[in-house]
């Protein structure tokens, strides 16, 4: 690599770190150089990461503690699991492989309450504005919620850093990324090039490949989906009226992961539907083309279909929501029929039922 300089060349020269902790507080100080090259969320270009802790501390197993060079979030909430080794490292590449699913099994038990305590005592004074500045003034509520859900569902990213990712590792990476439909794992190659006091960074992913990106496209669309809702949902210039944005998107939040699976059957399909004047927005599920139920910014969930319209199809139909799903019918007439306070067991039941009758 040549910089141009006052009309000369400055010639760059590959050169590592001579200790893997310097490594390590490069990429604390400058998450950029390795979430620049995974997209965030729709419209926003490269993402963000907002680091919680270098050396994060879990417990494995046998409930020893362990600790990974540093613990990511992205912007959509996605905890990001990082392990630094220089090329020179002499640990066997399965090792390490090994090392970060031992890491990936234990931050799918942690307490996203422990999560948060831990940023905050990293930052001390600065969390909270470090943390709005990262969201954008966005919800913070909403967000640490998404944390829960991720690791309620195990959505969560794996990455392997080191300044050259040998052939061995790259294979296991990208067959990993492969094979996992909803947690993601990646190398990142960072080159660090050198003249003089001058200092390059130059990073690559590694493991997002064709096949493993055609894997994950289903769920990756039913996550910006819901998250282009809730994000309706927490703009107070489009939320409609009488809508408790807090209340409301928390309670559909409890459900949200349990949606957005169901939605990843290639059968249901879940869209995201607005009224002309912005007032009535919802996620609408269907199955082989028939709408089933509607999911409301407030929380509630719409029941729709001929089920309701006959008197005895609907008394029917109550009698098999009861015992099939836990809940009740409400005493309304019309072609729909609105519940609340849906627990994601209830939920759960509900999605079989309907879509056995749709």
């Amino acid at each position: 690599m040549y910089l141009a300089v006052d009309g000369k060349l400055v010639r760059f020269e590959r050169k590592t770190f001579e200790l893997e902790k310097h490594w390590q507080e490069l990429f604390s100080d400058f998450p950029e150089l390795l979430s620049d090259g995974i997209p965030g969320p729709v419209g926003t270009g490269s993402g963000k990461w907002l680091l919680v802790q270098p050396e994060y501390p879990l417990l494995d197993g046998d409930g020893n503690t362990i600790f990974v060079d540093h613990l990511f979030l992205d912007q959509n909430g996605i905890p990001t699991l990082v392990e630094v080794k220089r090329a020179r490292n002499p640990e066997n590449k399965r090792t390490v492989v090994a090392q970060m699913l031992d890491y990936a099994a234990a931050i799918t038990t942690c307490d996203v309450r422990d999560i948060q305590r831990r940023f905050a005592n990293n930052l001390r004074a600065d969390a909270e504005a470090r943390l709005r500045e990262f969201l954008a003034d966005g919800d913070i509520e909403q967000f640490w919620q998404q944390v829960k859900t991720n690791l309620e569902a195990k959505r969560i990213r794996m990455v392997f850093v080191a300044d050259e990712i040998p052939s061995t590792l790259r294979r296991l990476i990208e067959f990993l990324n492969e094979q996992l439909r909803v947690a993601e794992v990646i190398g990142i190659e960072v080159g660090r090039l050198v003249a003089g006091e001058r200092q390059a960074f130059v990073p690559t992913v590694i493991g997002r490949t064709a096949e493993a990106e055609a894997r994950k496209a289903v769920s990756v669309k039913v996550e910006r989906t819901v998250d282009n809702y809730f994000s309706f949902v927490a703009n107070p210039a489009l939320r409609p009226k009488g809508v408790d944005k807090a209340n409301g998107a928390m309670a559909l939040l409890e459900n949200l992961q349990l949606i957005r699976q169901w939605g990843e059957d290639p059968n249901n399909n879940i869209e995201f539907s607005v009224s002309p004047a912005a007032t009535n927005p919802r996620l609408i599920l269907s199955k082989a083309g028939v709408v089933i139920i509607g999911v409301q910014a407030d929380g509630g969930l719409y029941l729709y279909g001929n089920n309701l319209t006959d008197p005895a199809a609907r008394a029917r139909f109550s009698e098999l929501l009861h015992a099939e799903a836990g809940l009740t019918l409400p005493a309304t007439d019309g072609e729909t029929a609105k519940l609340y306070a849906v627990s994601s067991d209830n939920l759960r039941r509900l999605l079989v039922l309907l879509g056995s009758t749709a």
